[in-house]
């Protein structure tokens, strides 16, 4: 090994004196000799054929992620992407918002528990002030689990439907929105403060204090179970009613299975909820009730001024 080395530097070092001998004039033809001098406005980083080589390629992958991206050049992206980007903006905006929550919510911890800081308490929106539980119920559809899915596409399929319907008058979309809110919202705080008022003046006259305490325990369980998580489904159907009213005679697929029209659709959805959890919530018909008198008495009148301002829309649809 050490005879070969001596070799090759011997090689070198006479290639090189070769190379120094060379006539005035000559040009070497060894690689790192071969540029001539260049003036020095002549002179360039990069060749011409490099940089066409390297537009070529940055073009080249532009076109591959676009034809990746666009839903008509891949089959597999598209068919989950139509039908995401045929959602209205507000109506997307909603379901995005109450997906995040929910995702926020899986990751609850006894040191920090996000759900009951979301869901709606008359006590802590009056008493201390925790005014974002009028707004948060509305977006929060429980686990993220398949019941948080079929809300997603009931939204996307009703809210989306509404939204369309009134997008050359959004502001009445909206108010159509701020009513239903406003309107839960209020029945729900009467709803909390009066049936507390009047539980406690029965259990306390009638119960002893330990018995009184077991059944508190179990009101404020139903009161969560009924209502805390339930908002954002009334909402819904007070969308659904307004829904079918503005497209009675519409035959409606259910489940493939029959088909009924649109204006008992809030009906039938009742019943399927009696027939799978064995009970009717009064808030189902409130919800119902609210969506018909917004249905006639403000469906047809001008939007509030403020939010026609904001969302002028077209003047002849409002």
């Amino acid at each position: 090994m050490r005879f070969l080395f001596l070799i090759s530097v011997v090689h070198f070092l006479t290639r090189a004196e070769a190379l120094s001998t060379l006539p005035t004039g000559r040009t070497s033809t060894f690689p790192l000799c071969a540029l001539t001098p260049r003036k020095p406005g002549n002179l360039k980083l990069f060749d011409d054929g490099l940089l066409s080589s390297i537009s070529k390629v940055i073009n080249d992958s532009k076109n591959k992620f676009n034809n990746f991206v666009n839903i008509h050049e891949h089959s597999a992206v598209g068919r989950f992407l139509s039908p995401i980007f045929r959602i209205p903006p507000l109506t997307l905006s909603y379901i995005a918002a109450s997906t995040l929550i929910s995702l926020v919510t899986q990751f609850d911890s006894e040191s920090s528990d996000i759900s009951p800081m979301i869901k709606f308490d008359a006590n802590k929106i009056l008493k201390q002030y925790q005014l974002w539980r009028l707004v948060t119920p509305y977006l929060y559809f429980g686990p993220l689990f398949m019941p948080h899915l079929f809300m997603c596409h009931y939204l996307a399929t009703y809210m989306g439907s509404l939204e369309s319907d009134h997008k050359l008058a959004p502001a009445k979309f909206v108010e159509f929105l701020l009513f239903g809110i406003t309107s839960l919202s209020g029945i729900a705080l009467i709803h909390d403060v009066a049936a507390r008022s009047i539980f406690d003046h029965y259990m306390r006259k009638n119960l002893r204090n330990r018995d009184y305490l077991k059944h508190l325990a179990s009101y404020e369980s139903r009161k969560r179970q009924h209502i805390y998580t339930n908002l954002a489904y009334y909402l819904s159907n007070y969308m659904l009613y307004y829904w079918s009213r503005l497209n009675e005679g519409t035959s409606v697929n259910c489940y493939n299975l029959f088909t009924v029209k649109a204006e008992y659709i809030p009906y039938v959805f009742i019943l399927q909820n009696y027939l799978l959890y064995k009970e009717i919530s009064p808030y189902d018909p409130i919800a119902i009730a609210l969506g018909y008198i917004y249905f006639s008495t403000l469906a047809k009148r001008p939007p509030i001024k403020l939010l026609a301002t904001i969302l002028p829309g077209d003047k002849s649809k409002q």
